[in-house]
């Protein structure tokens, strides 16, 4: 039936060129293209049509059907008597147009899904033919007029609280200069030199974004899922991430009783801290992967809202690459960027800083800081940097937040408290 529908559109346009090419040519070239009919009859119209106003003539019936019938034979006198018969109105013919060419695109969809599943193609290479298929859809370009009344549109959505452009980070001030939280479709990168907190403060950002509901792939590359959760449940529980972990829990009572009493009390913590993460749509991968394998996990888990990947620099590059580490780096930066614009969701990189800070005498971070490759500056809508006093061991200290590049607002710097032994970052 849908079939037969596609078909009557593209006979419909067939028959609306045939009784005003130029006008209707005009009206539905932004629309579609050749190979998007599937009917031959019609496509050789439109190729004739295409072919003689390209070369400046205006073409009656009787040249498009001599033309088109050089195409394709099956255009004879009775198609196109019964396509001009069938046609209602010539003001249809671009919204036949569009009808037709996102049929088209749907085909190509489901032939790409099949080409997955049968394992002709890899992951990658079908967001990069989905991708090419995006910008074929968005090659129906609107007038002018029409992209004012769509924006005009987004605006009245946006300002009604309609619109959702950002996954809050749950920290206020951060989210406050970031003018929302964390853009989606958006790379957002969070560097810091080794030790500094940027793996707690990715953490911390998953946590609060999966306690408000919102799902989360977290992709540690630097710990094991059970590190991960003795940072997770340090920080919720309040206890010492280190004896989480090792199961060796300490206590400072002289007695004991008292000393049983008080780690038993630590424990009832931890174990009432494991129910309720328990109930965070909170994934980890700990397995060494690619961007298409962080692809892949993405794709299996529904209603995903938030990656994390921690860090960019442990990526592992595709296999068989000989290039070198700059240009390694530069495709996977660009590999993240557009799985982020595909799935139209942020995603959070850690990466570190190389050493360059240590020689200035404030040992403040910068952009340039940023480690392998140029492309991460430019691909991210964002760039944090994590600074903090590395001599001061106090159990409460400042981390420093400096937001060094924001597409979509303010710059500046937000210091936040970080609590080392809890893994914990918080305002």
């Amino acid at each position: 039936m849908e079939y037969a529908v596609n078909e009557q559109m593209e006979n419909n346009i067939a028959g609306a060129l045939l009784i005003d090419p130029e006008l209707v040519f005009q009206n539905i070239r932004p629309f579609i293209q050749e190979t998007d009919f599937i009917n031959p009859c019609a496509r050789a119209i439109f190729s004739a049509v295409s072919s003689y106003l390209s070369a400046g003539v205006v073409p009656d019936s009787a040249l498009i059907l001599k033309k088109a019938n050089e195409l394709e034979p099956m255009t004879d006198e009775e198609y196109c008597r019964q396509a001009m018969d069938v046609t209602p109105s010539c003001r249809n013919a671009s919204e036949y147009a569009k009808a037709v060419h996102s049929a088209a695109v749907e085909k190509q969809e489901q032939e790409i899904g099949m080409k997955i599943a049968m394992g002709q193609i890899t992951g990658f290479q079908a967001v990069s033919q989905l991708q090419d298929l995006s910008r074929s859809r968005a090659n129906t370009i609107m007038s002018p007029r029409e992209a004012a009344d769509s924006m005009m549109d987004f605006l009245n959505a946006n300002e009604d609280g309609k619109m959702n452009l950002f996954v809050p980070t749950e920290l206020d001030p951060l989210d406050e200069i970031l003018s929302g939280g964390l853009v989606k479709s958006g790379l957002i990168t969070l560097a810091a030199r080794p030790g500094t907190g940027k793996t707690t403060a990715g953490i911390s950002i998953s946590e609060n974004v999966a306690g408000e509901g919102t799902t989360v792939l977290y992709i540690s590359l630097e710990m094991s899922m059970q590190q991960i959760w003795a940072c997770r449940l340090a920080a919720w529980s309040g206890q010492n991430r280190s004896e989480i972990y090792t199961g060796k829990y300490t206590s400072n009572r002289a007695y004991d009783p008292q000393r049983m009493a008080e780690i038993n009390s630590k424990k009832d913590a931890v174990c009432k801290a494991v129910e309720a993460l328990s109930k965070h749509p909170f994934y980890i991968r700990d397995k060494a992967s690619t961007v298409e394998d962080i692809e892949r996990e993405a794709a299996s888990i529904p209603n995903l809202g938030l990656i994390v990947v921690d860090h960019i620099g442990l990526i592992k590059p595709a296999a068989g690459s000989s290039r070198s580490r700059y240009e390694i780096m530069t495709e996977i930066s660009h590999q993240l960027k557009q799985l982020a614009l595909t799935l139209k969701i942020p995603i959070l990189a850690l990466c570190q800083l190389n050493r360059s800070s240590l020689d200035r005498k404030d040992s403040r971070p910068t952009m340039a800081d940023l480690r392998d490759s140029g492309a991460i500056e430019e691909d991210s809508d964002v760039v944090i940097l994590l600074f903090r006093d590395m001599e001061c061991h106090d159990d409460t200290q400042r981390i420093r937040f400096i937001v060094d590049k924001n597409r979509h607002g303010p710059v500046g710097d937000v210091d936040l408290r970080f609590i080392a032994a809890q893994s914990r970052i918080c305002i």
